[in-house]
């Protein structure tokens, strides 16, 4: 029989074997994850299910760290300043962007032309140009990339 000391020991190397060996694969894109609640958070991100709601503006969040951040938002709260100008912003990724315009650092390339970017979404929009345009305006034959341009041309 097992002392106590010995027990513990035993479930420490299980868990360590668990953390070295991730039992918690996503089906959607292959990530693994050490616990099942990691897991579960990270499915909402594909499944959509937004659980947490900000108390203040009522929009949803799929993570309680995301509603947490997004909440200082709301407080009026800058306390990421520049060191080089005065800018200040809410979130640290904010101020991480905006010091890229003083470096001159664009890290987001365009694997078709060599045009790069400091924000990701800046080139997810410029890849647009590169894409095929399979929306057509129904009154002027002009075609685009994305609905939600047509959406807007369609607006004017």
């Amino acid at each position: 029989m097992q002392n106590i000391d010995q027990q513990y020991d035993d479930n420490d190397n299980e868990i360590l074997e668990n953390l070295e060996n991730p039992e918690f694969t996503c089906e959607f894109c292959n990530k693994s994850f050490k616990t099942s609640a990691i897991y579960q958070s990270h499915i909402r991100l594909h499944s959509g299910d937004r659980p947490f709601v900000c108390c203040i503006c009522k929009k949803r969040f799929a993570r309680a760290d995301y509603l947490k951040t997004h909440l200082i938002s709301h407080s009026g709260a800058r306390p990421y300043s520049c060191v080089l100008c005065d800018k200040a912003f809410t979130h640290v990724s904010s101020l991480n962007t905006h010091m890229r315009l003083h470096t001159g650092e664009r890290p987001y390339t365009c694997s078709t032309c060599p045009r790069s970017f400091t924000k990701s979404s800046d080139l997810q929009r410029h890849l647009d140009i590169h894409r095929e345009k399979l929306f057509a305006c129904f009154l002027c034959d002009k075609k685009f990339a994305r609905v939600i341009s047509l959406k807007k041309h369609l607006k004017k």
